[in-house]
């Protein structure tokens, strides 16, 4: 990520992967095991609350305009140290679509993937997710998406927002910009 690729603007969060253009960043990237296959390297961008906010259980909400384009995804999750994972939302673009997933126990849960249509793209949308000890509720606009019941281990969630190109994903980029746009994020922590 760079921080040249976040910008705040119109009171709005805009995350944004572009083409890396620098020889010394794309040498590095290539040395830290971008593939070489691809002839594009790109720069991405990501938000964190990583040392200081954290929270166990509670709820996150956030309005989010995903980009259309492909080879490129957006999301808002929460991490922890050594623990489970909840990705609230995951966007990858116009015919393969968004999803809610979780990680646990080194095994990734897909609980709900949806394929809009292109219009969709053209509008805000609201994503959030609730958990517990004993279960995790994902909601896209006010809709629940899906209950797991399923028990988590104790951790200090933070939060995490970004726009990422990852290798396995970059044959569908198109060589343009894809930006990201958080509109707000609200956070209730219960413990």
């Amino acid at each position: 990520p760079h921080a040249s690729n976040t910008v705040v603007s119109g009171g709005a969060v805009k995350l944004s992967m572009t083409v890396e253009k620098d020889a010394a960043n794309i040498a590095a990237a290539r040395a830290a095991g971008c593939s070489k296959k691809q002839k594009t390297i790109y720069r991405n961008a990501m938000i964190t609350t990583e040392n200081l906010f954290s929270m166990k259980t509670g709820a996150v909400s956030a309005r989010i305009k995903f980009p259309k384009q492909r080879g490129v995804h957006g999301g808002i999750w929460l991490q922890s140290h050594g623990g489970p994972e909840i990705d609230m939302i995951e966007s990858y673009g116009l015919g393969k679509g968004f999803t809610n997933v979780y990680h646990l126990n080194g095994k990734e849960y897909k609980v709900y993937k949806k394929s809009p249509k292109s219009s969709w793209f053209n509008s805000y949308h609201v994503f959030s997710v609730e958990w517990n000890a004993s279960q995790v509720v994902f909601r896209v606009d006010g809709t629940v998406t899906k209950t797991v019941k399923k028990n988590l281990a104790s951790a200090d969630y933070f939060l995490v927002m970004s726009q990422l190109s990852s290798d396995w994903e970059l044959n569908k980029a198109k060589k343009t910009t894809a930006t990201m746009t958080v509109d707000w994020v609200k956070v209730w922590a219960t413990t």
